[in-house]
């Protein structure tokens, strides 16, 4: 506890500002004192006047054209803000309209106000081809760190990410499809198995799918096409069951083909491991797809 040296009133330490050359660490008066206004003072109930004179340009002008300072007897500073700013002519006073073009602090080049403008409203100092610049330099540095943030954003704002991807697509679709295509030419064996999959979840099939180890173990198990027993082609996951008829998307209903006899198989019940003898207890053979 502390006596106020204004009001004479015990208050606890936590009422009085802190002072680090007082033995207690602790102003002398109270913050209730400090901040209470003075009585029958002409200075307190003045009204602040609505416009002052630069100290610097010696211009009479309004107080929003000055900078805020507590400190000071009406809020504002001595020297108003076209006087402090480091580029005088480029200073553009409170609610004048916007310029047709800026110039970018970082690539120094003259740009359009749109360059600077989001679709939010939102204005920034660097133009967006810059901004980009900045934060692709920041992800190659620390790649991970980055990726831990964007996994914590989707799962803060799910929706908000996911509605940003459609309109990003939408708007980009021929980058996408293009992206797509490479892809497909680069992995044709994973775009297969990705078709297969999506046809498996577009019929409801049961079975909960088959993994790529999966289908290898069982390829390689066989050694060939166990329908014309060609070993000179890659091949292909079929279904003995096939899903249009209600079979199941698992290992067991799954039987290796080769292009020719998928194709002539077409959606009948053929089992072709009844006539064929594995070749589990052999060397399996291998083959490239």
């Amino acid at each position: 506890m502390k006596t106020c040296k204004k009001c004479q009133k015990e208050k606890p330490l936590t009422e009085f500002h802190r002072n680090t050359t007082m033995k207690d660490g602790r102003r002398s008066v109270c913050r209730a004192c400090r901040y209470a206004k003075p009585e029958n003072s002409e200075l307190a109930e003045a009204p602040r006047p609505e416009r002052r004179a630069c100290k610097k340009c010696r211009k009479e002008k309004p107080l929003t054209d000055f900078h805020r300072n507590k400190r000071m007897r009406d809020g504002r500073r001595n020297v108003c803000k076209l006087c402090r700013s480091p580029n005088p002519e480029q200073y553009r006073p409170q609610g004048s309209p916007l310029p047709d073009r800026k110039t970018c602090p970082k690539c120094k080049e003259v740009k359009p106000i749109a360059d600077f403008t989001y679709s939010t409203g939102l204005r920034t100092s660097r133009c967006k081809e810059c901004l980009k610049e900045t934060a692709r330099e920041e992800r190659a540095a620390n790649p991970e760190a980055q990726a831990a943030r964007d996994r914590r954003y989707r799962e803060r704002n799910g929706d908000k990410a996911r509605a940003a991807g459609r309109r990003h697509y939408q708007a980009n679709k021929a980058y996408y499809a293009a992206k797509n295509a490479e892809w497909i030419r680069e992995n044709p064996v994973a775009n297969r198995a990705r078709r297969a999959r999506y046809r498996a979840r577009k019929l409801a099939a049961p079975g909960g799918g088959v993994s790529r180890i999966e289908w290898i173990t069982l390829r390689d198990s066989y050694g060939c096409c166990i329908g014309c027993l060609r070993t000179d082609g890659p091949l292909e996951p079929d279904h003995v069951h096939p899903l249009s008829l209600g079979g199941r998307d698992h290992i067991d209903n799954i039987q290796p083909l080769c292009r020719s006899c998928n194709a002539s198989k077409k959606n009948r019940c053929i089992d072709y491991r009844i006539s064929f003898t594995s070749a589990l207890l052999r060397e399996p053979a291998f083959t490239t797809i």
